[in-house]
């Protein structure tokens, strides 16, 4: 194990895709915030001013990859896949000296159409990042969002919770995992990743958006590893029901989610 006691930190954060943005969703957000050429450049600095190690980002699409490649290369490295025949994917972003191991580097294809229908083309992402003796799996992830009506036998999300468990390494790495659950800390979701080891980060009252006027948390820096000291979680912005998202200060309709972890 290494000596290094430097914390590594970890960060989540679904940026909104601009064709998701429909006014009338945002009935609290200024329309000119709502704008590609105001938005862009905050989530840029949103993304610099986080000061993290690695960092997932779920609503990535093609322009917004380009321009997060054009600004952040030099100091950083990327990973991003778009969905099978989706407008938008994750992206990984590591910061230097951390590097990504290129062959460790895959897409998980959930299997979600239960075999009678076509799977949804969403799309996980895996690597591992490494800095001198130290090592660490991270997994990338934006679950799908299954209307509460949904019979529990048809829905897509549990599918690609249960895929991505059994994507991961079976040895005792430390492991994390990113994203954007569309799923809250009761769910069976997250009761899953629990059994399977994994500790969340972050509180269960810390909310990331608000969809409908309703704080809730989705988004989540899960973790697991015996080597595992500690996992500190950094101050977010606080989210009530009423809290413009976006708005002038935030980019998107979630906050972005950090964690120091140390091992």
């Amino acid at each position: 194990m290494s000596q290094d006691r430097t914390p590594f930190v970890l960060g989540t954060y679904n940026i909104l895709r601009d064709s998701y943005i429909h006014p009338e969703y945002y009935p609290h957000t200024d329309p000119a915030d709502l704008r590609p050429e105001f938005r862009h450049p905050r989530i840029l600095k949103r993304i610099q001013e986080m000061n993290v190690d690695t960092l997932c980002l779920q609503e990535v699409d093609a322009p917004m990859a380009t321009f997060l490649e054009t600004n952040l290369r030099g100091t950083h490295t990327f990973f991003w896949s778009l969905g099978r025949g989706r407008p938008d994917g994750c992206m990984i972003i590591v910061r230097k000296p951390w590097r990504m191991e290129s062959d460790s580097s895959i897409c998980i294809d959930f299997e979600d159409g239960y075999g009678a229908r076509p799977d949804s083309g969403r799309r996980g992402l895996l690597t591992t990042v490494t800095h001198g003796k130290k090592k660490l799996v991270i997994a990338n992830i934006h679950f799908k969002w299954d209307d509460p009506a949904t019979p529990k036998r048809e829905r897509l999300a549990p599918l690609e919770a249960e895929h991505l468990i059994r994507a991961l390494p079976h040895s005792p790495e430390q492991i994390a995992i990113c994203g954007d659950f569309n799923a809250e800390p009761d769910s069976d979701i997250l009761r899953l990743f629990h059994e399977n080891g994994f500790w969340d980060a972050h509180s269960a009252t810390t909310m990331t958006c608000n969809p409908g006027g309703h704080a809730k948390k989705v988004d989540y820096v899960l973790y697991r590893g015996s080597a595992f000291r500690t996992a500190v979680p950094i101050r977010t912005r606080i989210v009530k029901d009423d809290t413009p998202l976006p708005s002038a200060t935030e980019a998107s309709d979630h906050v972005d989610l950090r964690a120091k972890l140390e091992w």
